[in-house]
């Protein structure tokens, strides 16, 4: 990893270690359905949908109480496995699906079983709880290693007009795209690419990482006339793992020295 001085003024001086999508790896992955006029009942959850999936989610699980006003949006019933790496949180507007990297664990996360997992649980829920789902959405953050990550950032993706400032000594720096498109002739997603700094922390020490986050979510407006079921749900999130790697190629991929 490269080191750079604090008297350098040209951050086009610096050898950038190079980064493309196949220095990244993950970090997180969520998987969400929105419920938005569900009735909700943590009863009916706790008793109807939680003895399906305890075996999976084997920690204890955490139940808030009804309280007048309770926005929908936030977690009524949380389920945990023992491990922490995967959790679903219920709220009545929304089920977030969770899966993240466990602690101390050099085994990376499968892509492919997170999405297969979230879509036999989310797909149970809408059956049980007998709701509409109105939209759907799938996030992923992956990370490369890197010891001047705002550096690279700022080098990678700005013109050499820049190079003497404001963007010459970057500690931190971040790029948000969104773009509207269709998915499988059927799905009008939102999709947000995220490149920004970040530190990686294990057993309190801090490595500096490039974290590249994205977020591909059927579009608010068509939320009312959807109603999308078990096969739609499965179709989605299969298509979206895929469409995660094309466009983390599209924003690092391998340069035309490296290209055989």
């Amino acid at each position: 990893m490269i080191q750079y001085s604090e008297n350098s003024l040209r951050f086009k001086d610096f050898i950038m270690d190079v980064i493309d999508f196949r220095s990244f790896q993950p970090s997180f992955f969520q998987a969400v359905i929105f419920t938005p006029d569900m009735d909700f009942s943590t009863a009916k959850v706790m008793s109807s949908f939680y003895p399906k999936c305890a075996e999976q989610f084997d920690a204890d699980p955490e139940v808030i109480p009804n309280i007048p006003g309770f926005p929908p949006e936030v977690p009524r019933v949380i389920l945990k496995n023992k491990d922490d790496s995967s959790k679903l949180e219920i709220a009545a507007a929304r089920v977030n699906c969770f899966g993240r990297m466990k602690k101390h664990d050099a085994l990376i996360i499968d892509i492919n079983q997170f999405y297969s997992d979230a879509i036999g649980f989310l797909s149970l829920f809408k059956e049980t709880m007998d709701c509409r789902v109105g939209r759907l959405a799938a996030v992923r953050a992956v990370y490369a290693i890197h010891d001047t990550p705002g550096l690279f950032l700022a080098r990678y993706f700005c013109k050499d007009i820049w190079d003497e400032a404001p963007l010459n000594r970057p500690e931190n720096f971040e790029l948000h795209a969104h773009k509207v498109f269709l998915l499988s002739d059927k799905f009008t997603l939102n999709s947000w690419a995220r490149s920004k700094t970040g530190n990686l922390t294990e057993d309190k020490k801090k490595t500096r990482i490039v974290l590249f986050e994205q977020d591909l979510n059927t579009v608010a407006e068509e939320a009312k006339g959807n109603s999308f079921n078990s096969e739609d749900i499965a179709l989605f999130f299969d298509q979206i793992i895929p469409e995660f790697n094309n466009i983390l190629k599209q924003y690092y991929p391998i340069t035309e020295g490296e290209k055989k």
